[in-house]
């Protein structure tokens, strides 16, 4: 609460089943969430399976504009939003929908725009998460975690009378992520593993 929280991590590491698991306890005591999806990657049917109360979400989202506009209109909506007093949880989603999204672009974002943040945030009972594919907030996050997907465990479901049947027929039946401390009041790692029920 009170300070600048970064998930960051490579695509299907993790990131965004951690964020909704917040985000679904958060809004379960009654929480307001405020989303600011600036690449427009948000899906609400995913969001409503996870747990989280979509009535209690304000989803801003931009569809048009170049990369560097869009990030600016985020952070002006993050400024603005951390000013509010009507929110228990922001999120500022900067993962980018593809690799056709430079990353440069993102950590070209001037410091002094987080710390501007983190000065409004500070004693707040606002907990303001950053959403992206690599650390952009610099020293101006109190706690980063990154995410890496370490294993996944597939099971094959091809009969044995059937043997020549492509490795198309799996079933995801589990992954392993670990989770490091790149910045906070300890440092480390722990593993996560998620089993799937068939």
């Amino acid at each position: 609460m009170g300070a600048i929280s970064e998930l960051t991590g490579s695509f299907s590491s993790g990131k965004t089943s951690v964020l909704f698991t917040l985000l679904s306890r958060a809004t379960s005591e009654h929480l307001r969430v405020a989303y600011i999806d600036t690449f427009n990657t948000f899906d609400p049917c995913c969001a409503r399976t996870a747990g989280i109360r979509l009535q209690q979400l304000l989803w801003i989202r931009f569809q048009r504009g170049s990369v560097s506009n869009r990030i600016k209109k985020s952070l002006k909506a993050a400024d603005i939003l951390a000013r509010s007093q009507d929110f228990g949880v922001i999120v500022l989603d900067l993962e980018t929908a593809s690799d056709r999204t430079p990353e440069a672009v993102i950590q070209k974002v001037p410091f002094h725009c987080w710390f501007r943040i983190k000065k409004v945030l500070h004693q707040k009972k606002v907990a303001f998460l950053l959403l992206s594919n690599s650390s952009s907030a610099g020293s101006a996050a109190n706690t980063v975690l990154a995410l890496d997907r370490s294993s996944v465990r597939w099971r094959s479901t091809r009969p044995e009378s059937k043997p020549n049947f492509s490795n198309h027929y799996q079933l995801l039946r589990g992954l392993t992520t670990r989770v490091s401390l790149l910045r906070g009041r300890h440092h480390g790692q722990v593993k996560i593993h998620c089993h799937l029920q068939p």
